[in-house]
């Protein structure tokens, strides 16, 4: 199946999970990240994904500060960095961002256990990199509350 078909209906599903809490479908892990970019004006977003391992499906969204909407995102790949012994593993992974039926950039994330260590995002029209460094303190009552 192709990339996008694939991330269209994951897309789908991920919009209808997005509503329902974790305890009502399930093994299904979530997480949300606060991330603000360094620029002035700074661009700052919700970071919201979902995990079921069992089924081997993962999904989510991005949304941006001051917009309603919701961007799905669909992993694309997964890296295992290293395996410290006693230590969580340290992952990289690659979202892809879908928007209108078509996938519009990419977000790199790694992360060891709970912390972030790099997070961006690439553009694939413009081919613009920006970075996003996680606001653990903006994190409250499940969702991102900017001061």
């Amino acid at each position: 199946m192709h990339i996008l078909q694939v991330a269209l209906r994951s897309t789908a599903l991920t919009l209808g999970l997005a509503g329902m809490s974790a305890q009502a479908i399930g093994d299904v892990e979530t997480d949300l990240r606060c991330l603000s970019s360094a620029t002035t004006p700074a661009i700052r977003l919700e970071w919201h994904t979902f995990a079921d391992s069992t089924a081997g499906w993962f999904g989510g969204y991005v949304r941006y500060e001051g917009k309603s909407q919701v961007i799905p995102i669909v992993l694309s790949d997964t890296q295992t960095l290293s395996r410290p012994s006693g230590r969580p593993w340290e992952f990289r992974y690659v979202w892809l961002e879908v928007s209108n039926g078509r996938i519009t950039g990419e977000y790199h994330l790694s992360s060891q256990g709970a912390d972030v260590y790099d997070f961006s995002y690439k553009n694939l029209r413009t081919g613009k990199l920006s970075s996003f460094p996680e606001v653990k303190s903006a994190v409250q009552g499940g969702e991102c509350k900017w001061q």
